[in-house]
């Protein structure tokens, strides 16, 4: 019977609902919500969202958004958000070989080149630059990375039900906001 009770815990009296640290306790509730909170993140790029923000906007408490990432990926939302810019840059530059690495960087989200540069090696094993001499970053670059990171964000999330953060909520990085039309 103990077992029982731990397997399906009833609400104390008076009590209604569920409390955010109760709806993780599936793996595929904990799933759900960070694939909802990746959409909101790649959606919002090059903007950043801090994770009382992205939390907020997913209805949840930020501790119940940090035990759904450790539990899905296993490490802090950082680590698994910056993996997943650093993954969007790798599927939009592998859908059209043509574009500046600098430009799709930028607008995932990355300010200063170097440093993703040692992101992107570190993750990925291979340097963003391999065989290209497109380094430009100009504002026809930037539009056409803007376009592809959708693209790959559209079928990184096909299916995924959006999340909406108000624009006032994110950070700008650097300069790669500035050049949105």
């Amino acid at each position: 019977m103990a077992y029982e009770e731990v397997q399906s815990p009833v609400p104390p009296a008076g009590r209604t609902g569920t409390s955010s640290t109760s709806l993780f306790n599936t793996a595929s509730a904990a799933r759900d919500l960070v694939r909802r909170a990746e959409y909101g993140v790649a959606a919002a790029l090059p903007r950043r969202l801090v994770d009382e923000v992205l939390a907020e906007a997913l209805g949840v408490s930020t501790e119940a958004l940090r035990t759904a990432f450790a539990r899905v990926h296993g490490e802090s939302i950082y680590r698994a958000l910056l993996k997943l810019r650093v993954e969007l840059v790798d599927l939009t530059l592998a859908s059209d070989p043509a574009l500046s690495p600098r430009a799709v960087a930028q607008v995932c989200g990355f300010g200063y080149f170097g440093r993703f540069h040692q992101i992107y090696r570190r993750n990925t094993g291979r340097s963003p630059e391999v065989g290209s001499t497109r380094d430009v970053a100009d504002g026809a670059a930037l539009q056409r990375a803007r376009t592809a990171v959708a693209a790959a964000v559209g079928r990184l999330f096909e299916g995924v039900e959006p999340l909406v953060v108000a624009p006032a909520e994110a950070r700008a990085v650097d300069g790669a906001s500035a050049c949105r039309p």
